[in-house]
C-alpha cells in the first residue's frame, strides 16, 4: 500500500532546519549545505505507521538518507511478511511433498521391534 506524501510549505522546511541548527539529524551531525545536498526524511516511516507531520520530519544529508532508507526498507519488508503470515496470505513455495503411506496398524517399540497394535 503506497501512501501519498504531503507537500509542506517552504516555511515548514526552514523551521525543521532551524530546529536542527542546520545539522544532519543522523549520527554524523555534519553541517547541511546546498552544495552537498540534503533531503527530508520521516523519523518513523509512513509505511510503519508514522504520521505525515512536520514533527515526524528531519533533515539529513543525501548519503545519510540512502543509508537510513536501506534500513527502513528492510523493516518495512519484514512488517509486510509478518502481516501476510498473520493473515494467512503467504503462498506455499514449491510443490507439496508427498508423504509415505505408513501402515497405522503397526508400531515400533523403543528396542526396535515392530508389533501389531491391539
Amino acid at each position: 500500500m503506497k501512501t501519498r506524501r504531503r507537500k509542506f510549505h517552504r516555511r515548514v522546511y526552514w523551521a525543521i532546519l532551524r530546529r536542527q541548527k542546520l545539522r544532519c539529524a543522523c549520527d554524523c551531525n555534519v553541517k547541511l549545505t546546498r552544495a552537498e545536498g540534503y533531503q527530508f526524511d520521516h523519523i518513523t516511516a509512513l509505511a510503519l505507521g508514522g504520521a505525515d507531520t512536520p514533527e515526524n520530519l528531519r533533515a539529513v544529508r543525501t548519503p545519510c538518507h540512502k543509508r537510513i532508507s536501506t534500513v527502513d526498507i528492510g523493516m518495512i519488508r519484514k512488517a509486510d511478511r509478518q502481516g501476510k503470515a498473520h493473515r494467512g496470505d503467504k503462498k506455499r513455495r514449491g510443490r507439496v511433498m508427498p508423504s509415505r503411506p505408513f501402515d497405522t496398524r503397526l508400531r515400533r517399540r523403543m528396542d526396535g521391534r515392530v508389533e501389531v497394535r491391539t
